[in-house]
């Protein structure tokens, strides 16, 4: 610094001037070393943060998407996945069964609610093992003891058997709490996007459900709409 000054015509510098701008430049470059060393401090920080997110969003969404209970997906995760379903072209389109589990609130009369849970929980697991033979199938807890099964571009041939081998295995579970045991079975009432000519989902939900329905009024533990 002191030598540009004399560069520029400036008056010649004393010793102590030379001194004391050399002093000042020395102080001014070690606050920028300081700031720069901060800036960077700051920004590992923003990147360590930015890392943490991106590996806690899908256990949130997780999370979200789960249900506490039987760790099947919940109405989240469907409302947040199921147009995207339907606006994919497929052959198969999209296929939803909505299944109830028959006379539930009687079940949880006769044998108390900590059993209807347990019933709940062990009517997933058999369900979700069911399903693990394909990454396109979707178990969803609407609430309560009404649940989903949704195939995502799967052979609507091989989804009428899965259902079928699960209305079957379902009757034929047996369950035990606290040295009580009980049978249950199921209704299920199905819709297909192509089959049925169906592009919005609430369409398609409602169609499945009617179908449901239909499936308690001619005796229960049956499949309509296959």
């Amino acid at each position: 610094l002191a030598g540009n000054l004399e560069e520029q015509g400036a008056k010649p510098l004393t010793a102590g001037e030379r001194a004391d701008l050399k002093k000042q430049d020395l102080e001014i470059r070690r606050l920028l070393d300081e700031v720069g060393d901060k800036l960077t401090q700051k920004t590992f920080i923003i990147e360590d943060m930015t890392n943490m997110l991106e590996q806690a969003n899908p256990l949130m969404s997780k999370l979200l998407y789960k249900d506490n209970l039987t760790l099947a997906y919940n109405r989240f995760f469907f409302t947040a996945n199921i147009k995207e379903m339907l606006a994919r072209v497929d052959d198969n389109g999209v296929t939803l069964a909505f299944i109830d589990i028959d006379s539930f609130r009687d079940f949880n009369t006769r044998y108390g609610h900590n059993f209807g849970d347990v019933v709940l929980k062990e009517f997933c697991y058999l369900v979700s093992e069911e399903l693990r033979r394909d990454p396109r199938l979707y178990l969803v807890r609407v609430g309560g003891d009404e649940f989903l099964i949704l195939g995502d571009g799967v052979d609507r041939k091989v989804m009428a058997e899965l259902l079928q081998t699960l209305l079957q295995k379902v009757a034929a579970r047996d369950l035990e709490y606290k040295g009580r045991k009980a049978h249950i079975h199921i209704s299920m009432g199905v819709a297909n996007s192509i089959k049925d000519g169906v592009e919005d989902y609430l369409r398609l939900y409602n169609l499945a459900d009617n179908r449901l329905y239909a499936a308690k009024d001619f005796g229960k533990n049956r499949i309509v709409g296959l």
